[in-house]
């Protein structure tokens, strides 16, 4: 009828990590960063079980261990949330609007995630696939007053996903999570004083 709050004993998380520049000249900017990230609970005796798999699919492994110890072992499952590739390329570039200082701007950002598990009971349903979003933006910077407006555009493709995913109390056999955030534009006014 409640959460079950508990430390893992160890875990385990390696990784790399690559970043790249290139700036083909002084109004263009570009980069990608690329991240390898491996988390495995090295020791976790006493986690949560995977109550919505037990009610979908009857997995006895996980049914029995509820049963006589009210958790389930966990050693060696993925950690909730890391994602094993996760890759942002960035693009922006400038254009000077006459001799007075003014600039206009664009650019673009690409963010990958690879699957993750959004669990720390690795249920299969709390799987979160693959999944890539495109933000963009675009605006104006003037010199002499100090303004700079900015149009930007977030999950331009309105992917649809999820973060953490959680057993909804007292109702075996469902799963609750937090919807992240689908296409959203905004327009940002900047004084600099």
């Amino acid at each position: 009828t409640a959460f079950n709050l508990q430390n893992a004993g160890s875990v385990d998380v390696s990784g790399t990590e690559l970043e790249l520049w290139w700036l083909p000249n002084d109004s263009t900017n570009l980069s990608l960063a690329w991240a390898f990230t491996e988390a495995k609970f090295g020791t976790f005796k006493a986690g949560n079980c995977q109550i919505a798999n037990i009610f979908h699919t009857g997995n006895a492994a996980e049914a029995v261990q509820n049963a006589t110890k009210g958790f389930c072992d966990r050693s060696g499952d993925r950690v909730g949330g890391v994602s094993d590739n996760h890759v942002v390329f960035n693009f922006s570039h400038r254009i000077q609007l006459g001799s007075a200082g003014n600039e206009a701007f664009f650019g673009s950002e690409y963010i990958y995630y690879s699957d993750m598990m959004m669990h720390n009971n690795n249920d299969p349903f709390a799987l979160q696939n693959g999944v890539g979003l495109m933000n963009v933006r675009a605006g104006v910077a003037l010199a002499e007053s100090g303004v700079e407006v900015t149009f930007w555009a977030r999950n331009v493709d309105d992917e649809k996903w999820h973060g953490t995913v959680f057993d909804a109390p007292l109702q075996d056999g469902k799963l609750d999570t937090y919807p992240r955030e689908g296409r959203t534009v905004g327009l940002t006014i900047r004084k600099n004083f």
